[in-house]
């Protein structure tokens, strides 16, 4: 049994060889193709699915979200808005960096009910790092 491999197009195949039996026929691995195109399929509707909560993306003006418009989006979006775009539970955070600073936000996403007691909002679950993040992200929201 001879081991051969695709050298054009198909060079990303590489991995699943191809066998020739003593008759010359060629037996391709369907079982592992099929795996690899399950794989494929499964990682591409996990990325669609959580690309949000219900709501609409927020792009910076390249197209591209920075770390804290991904925080926002994951964690924020469903029931705040920026710019038209998201959540009506909330305040509008449009021009959250008008009116608040840096500290203020920072103690209030650590724990809004330490900030005003009566605040409607839950405690983020969110890590120090995406704190820092969002906070950096609404600041530049004018």
């Amino acid at each position: 049994m001879k081991v051969i491999t695709f050298n054009s197009f198909f060079n990303f195949l590489e991995i699943f060889p191809l066998f020739i039996d003593s008759a010359g026929d060629i037996v391709i691995i369907v079982v592992m193709i099929k795996r690899l195109l399950i794989a494929i399929a499964l990682i591409s509707f996990t990325i669609i699915i959580s690309g949000g909560c219900g709501a609409e993306q927020v792009s910076s003006t390249n197209g591209e979200l920075s770390g804290g418009e991904m925080v926002f989006k994951a964690y924020c979006a469903k029931c705040h808005k920026i710019n038209g775009k998201g959540g009506k539970k909330g305040p509008n955070l449009s021009k959250i960096g008008l009116k608040r600073d840096a500290s203020f936000l920072d103690n209030w996403l650590k724990d809004p009910k330490s900030v005003r007691p009566k605040a409607k909002m839950p405690k983020p679950k969110l890590t120090d790092s995406e704190r820092a993040e969002l906070v950096e992200y609404l600041k530049t929201l004018q």
